[in-house]
């Protein structure tokens, strides 16, 4: 059994970007070691011929850079922080909660872009999703939304 860990998705975007700064803060005030996980949706046809073999390594590489830039912002506003990557293939939502169960994860940190009525149906949501059926507590931080702290005034979460 691990030590407990806070749990964040990224997927790069603006929102998942402000999900990790949180994280990390709140990581780092917690005194916990903050785990960043980019889920990778691999559904493609050539997949299961020999050539797709050349297409799933350049999808890694660019799920590999998704999580190296996230520890880069984690650590920007938490630099001694202990942060571990992991990247999976497999839709968002499940692997994140799977992630979060199969772990100590006492924190599950997720963005969302915010778009919300027909859009929202039409999509999908992994932060609504990830937030019904979760099995730890779960934030959802939006990219819009100044963050507030108890020890600093309003922060944008907007990327810098």
């Amino acid at each position: 059994m691990r030590a407990k860990e806070i749990l964040v998705g990224t997927d790069g975007m603006a929102a998942s970007q402000a999900a990790v700064r949180w994280a990390a803060r709140e990581a780092q005030r917690r005194g916990l070691p903050l785990r960043i996980v980019h889920a990778f949706d691999w559904q493609w046809e050539a997949a299961r011929y020999d050539a797709g073999a050349e297409y799933i390594d350049v999808a890694r590489q660019l799920a590999d850079a998704v999580v190296a830039a996230a520890r880069d912002q984690a650590r920007a506003v938490a630099p001694s922080l202990r942060v571990e990557l992991d990247t999976i293939i497999g839709n968002p939502a499940p692997m994140l909660l799977a992630a979060a169960e199969e772990e100590d994860t006492e924190l599950l940190v997720v963005g969302s872009r915010g778009r919300g009525g027909f859009a929202s149906l039409l999509l999908g949501s992994v932060s609504r999703r990830v937030a019904a059926h979760a099995p730890c507590p779960v934030v959802v931080v939006r990219a819009d939304c100044p963050v507030l702290t108890a020890r600093s005034p309003a922060k944008e979460a907007q990327p810098r």
